[in-house]
């Protein structure tokens, strides 16, 4: 059984990792939205596929180094762990698009409302691989 400690501290980890998405999110949205504004074309396809992508890039960098100091507190391989991040951020990000245009083609809803709640589904996805693999806390005598 575990113990209320324990507990505390899970929910205290999970509120931490919960904070850094919302801070990430919060980012990428910023950095987008002053590169559109500093191009001066927000309708220009590849002014906002340049920007989606330096502010998820960016976005992510932050949301990788908040999870691994201050969330999990990890004394992990950085390497390894950046690596890990960036293969679940791609795993994501194409989960991500597959399940709103599978479910777009049945349930006839603004994409945009299935796009919330996918990726409010992943995100538990995404805490519960950051903390069994990429952030795990090492077993004693175990080699990572």
């Amino acid at each position: 059984m575990m113990s209320m400690k324990k507990k505390i501290k899970n929910i205290l980890e999970f509120i931490k990792v919960l904070l850094s998405s919302n801070i990430s999110g919060i980012m990428d949205l910023l950095v987008y939205t002053i590169i559109i504004f500093i191009s001066g074309n927000s309708k220009d396809f590849l002014i906002i596929t340049f920007a989606t992508i330096i502010a998820r890039i960016i976005s992510t960098i932050i949301n990788f180094v908040i999870n691994k100091y201050w969330a999990f507190q990890s004394k992990g391989s950085t390497k390894r762990e950046a690596f890990l991040f960036g293969l679940l951020f791609i795993i994501k990000m194409m989960l991500s698009a597959l399940f709103v245009w599978l479910i777009s083609k049945f349930i006839f809803i603004n994409s945009t409302i299935i796009k919330i709640v996918v990726d409010c589904l992943l995100f538990f996805f995404s805490y519960i691989v950051q903390k069994t693999i990429i952030f795990r806390k090492k077993v004693l005598g175990e080699v990572i």
